[in-house]
């Protein structure tokens, strides 16, 4: 009977290792324990549909270690006073900023913070697992009335076209920044966030790895002619952005050799010279190039080559308006000649039977 009593204890033992183990190797977050309080923390006085400052407070942050949980609670406190939950829901990831579809980030906006107030105000994040509650994040402690708009400096791009695909973005450092928090998103109405990372330099070229980001940044490279609004943020040790500043960029086509014309013209008669500099202020090299028009629902392009073999050819008048007024019948596009020597001037003229918006370019 003893012997029996002794097998069936082992034999329980035994199963409640191999039970222990499977666990242990199936899920090696145990249940019971608190997670780990969230990392990353930010807090940013961003209103998010129309991407301006100042507006309600967004706070971000991201998962302490990785492992699931069952959402997180955010605390605030005024002026030194006792911490207070603000949220009804834990919180879990959701979709945030303009456009659709928005990016799903861990984030919470604080309907509640007043952007004038000279009062400090405080928050703290708390992650929540199987009712079990972490320690309290890092804090966010700030003073709404002294957010500062106008203190970054010296942003690159600023305002400018022909910007490289993978664009190197900078700006002038704060001395009292820690990190700083970099957002992107196309012109186009209804476009959502496309980049939303925090940095510990003064400088970011897309595609550079980061530890902290908050939303899946855009794919390796941007697409081509289209423009961008993006926000740097100085980002202090209280993690409050308390200064930020904000620009726009377009960026380049490849092909794109020269901006020739991109403007509303009336009916007429015009004429273009190339002088065979390109986009960024230097001499093309020889090779195959086209001009090419867009006007209205009119597009065009003609091909020339210029090459150290061909012949000189002299420009002429380089007059924009031709032809006296006349009125032509149809839309054209004509070059002077189809090669060209090193530095000759290109001769572009087009036909333009009515009132348009006229785009013409050289390409390679």
């Amino acid at each position: 009977m003893r012997n029996r009593i002794l097998t069936a204890v082992g034999s329980i033992l035994i199963l409640a290792i191999i039970i222990a183990s499977c666990t242990s190797s199936d899920n090696p977050v145990d249940p019971g324990t608190p997670p780990a309080p969230p990392v990353g923390v930010m807090g940013i006085p961003l209103d998010l549909d129309s991407m301006s400052f100042p507006g309600e407070m967004t706070l971000l942050w991201l998962n302490g270690d990785g492992s699931e949980v069952d959402g997180y609670n955010v605390y605030r406190s005024i002026n030194k006073s006792a911490f207070v939950k603000i949220n009804d829901a834990l919180i879990v990831k959701s979709g945030i900023g303009p456009g659709s579809p928005k990016p799903q980030m861990l984030a919470f906006v604080d309907t509640g913070y007043v952007n004038s107030s000279s009062e400090t105000f405080t928050y703290s994040i708390t992650a929540v697992r199987n009712n079990r509650e972490s320690a309290h994040s890092e804090e966010i402690s700030c003073v709404p009335a002294l957010f500062n708009q106008e203190t970054m400096t010296g942003l690159s791009p600023d305002n400018e076209i022909d910007i490289p695909l993978t664009p190197a973005m900078n700006w002038d450092q704060i001395d009292n920044a820690l990190t700083y928090c970099l957002i992107m998103w196309k012109v186009d109405a209804g476009s959502p966030i496309s980049l939303w990372l925090r940095l510990a330099d003064q400088s970011y070229t897309l595609g550079d790895p980061v530890d902290q980001t908050y939303t899946i940044s855009v794919a390796d490279q941007l697409p081509i002619e289209t423009q961008f609004n993006w926000i740097v943020a100085a980002v202090d040790s209280s993690n409050f952005a308390a200064a930020v500043a904000r620009s726009t960029f377009t960026t380049t086509d490849p092909l794109l050799v020269a901006r020739l014309w991109d403007l509303h013209e009336e009916a007429g008669r015009y004429r273009l010279c190339w002088d065979q500099i390109d986009k960024y202020g230097s001499i093309v090299q020889s090779g195959n190039y086209s001009v090419r028009i867009t006007a209205g629902d009119f597009t065009d392009s003609k091909s020339f080559m210029i090459s150290d073999t061909s012949t000189s050819v002299h420009a002429g008048d380089c007059s924009h308006v031709v032809g006296g007024g006349v009125v032509p019948a149809t839309y054209q596009l004509s070059i002077g000649n189809t090669e060209y020597a090193p530095g000759d001037t290109v001769v572009v003229q087009y036909w333009l039977p009515e009132v348009t918006d006229v785009v013409v370019n050289i390409y390679r």
